[in-house]
């Protein structure tokens, strides 16, 4: 099976929905969707041998951390490493702007994702792995 790896450093960010003002609608998360792709891009550029992007039946498999705020103790800390995380930022949200921002890049579009699994965790520092088998 063949996979790729990428991994984005930073507390992951959940999708928001477009908004407006007055009768001009926006994106709010337009460089944030940029960036994403430039650091897929990055990431692949070296390493990868497969045309992009994909149009076949895709395995994605994703891994949220997020950083613990630096006011819990070092024994507060050293307990929650790795454990779940139960707090706001919903988990479909953070799958929604990944996924999006990789479409037309990664794959030709996120209909061709027909297993997601997914968890949010504590850790030392905030990250986002994704991981795609084909």
């Amino acid at each position: 099976m063949t996979g790729i790896k990428l991994e984005f450093i930073g507390d992951p960010i959940p999708w928001q929905r477009a908004r407006r003002n007055k009768n001009i609608y926006y994106d709010p998360q337009f460089q944030v969707k940029k960036n994403i792709k430039w650091e897929a891009e990055k990431q692949l550029a070296s390493t990868f041998d497969l045309e992009l992007p994909l149009a076949t039946a895709l395995i994605v498999n994703y891994s949220f951390f997020f950083q613990m705020p630096k006011s819990w103790s070092k024994k507060k800390q050293m307990l929650k490493e790795n454990t779940y995380h139960e707090g706001k930022k919903d988990l479909d949200n953070l799958l929604k702007l990944y996924n999006d921002s990789l479409n037309n890049f990664l794959w030709i579009d996120d209909c061709y994702i027909t297993l997601i699994t997914a968890s949010k965790r504590w850790a030392y520092q905030g990250k986002t792995i994704l991981e795609v088998i084909l």
